[in-house]
C-alpha cells in the first residue's frame, strides 16, 4: 500500500522548489518585503512594468528590455531584489524609474545613456 502524501490543509497550493542553481523566485519575493519599506502603490508599478517589454528608439525600432538578472553583470539576482526598484530575477525593472536597468542598445544605464528613445522615455511609467 502506498503511503498517504501530506498536504495543505489550507486549500493553497505548495510552492515549486527550485531547482539547484536555480533561484527561490517565492523566497526573493518575500525578501523584498522585508528588505524595501513597503510604498502604496509599488507592487502595481512592478506588475505594470512586465507589461513593458521593449524599448522604442526615435526612429521607431522596438529594442527588447533587459529582465533583472539577464545583465551581463553580476547585481546579484539570485541573491536579491533589485536594489533600486525591488524586481527580482526574471523580472522587468520599473521603467523610467529604475537607475539599475540597463539600455538594450548601449549597455548602459537606461536612465542616463545618449540612446535616442525620442520623447516616449521621458514619461516614467506608473
Amino acid at each position: 500500500m502506498a503511503a498517504k502524501r501530506k498536504g495543505r490543509t489550507d486549500g493553497r497550493k505548495t510552492p515549486r522548489r527550485p531547482d539547484a542553481g536555480e533561484p527561490d523566485v517565492e523566497a526573493l519575493r518575500e525578501q523584498r518585503r522585508s528588505e524595501v519599506p513597503p510604498v502604496p502603490g509599488w507592487q502595481e508599478c512592478i506588475n505594470a512594468a512586465q507589461t513593458e517589454t521593449d524599448v522604442t528608439l526615435g526612429d521607431g525600432r522596438p529594442l527588447p528590455r533587459i529582465r533583472y538578472g539577464d545583465e551581463p553583470d553580476d547585481w546579484g539576482a539570485d541573491r536579491h531584489p533589485c536594489r533600486d526598484c525591488g524586481a527580482v530575477k526574471g523580472q522587468y525593472h520599473v521603467h523610467g524609474l529604475c537607475e539599475v536597468e540597463r539600455c538594450p542598445g548601449c549597455g548602459g544605464q537606461l536612465a542616463s545613456c545618449d540612446c535616442d528613445f525620442g520623447e516616449e522615455s521621458e514619461e516614467p511609467m506608473g
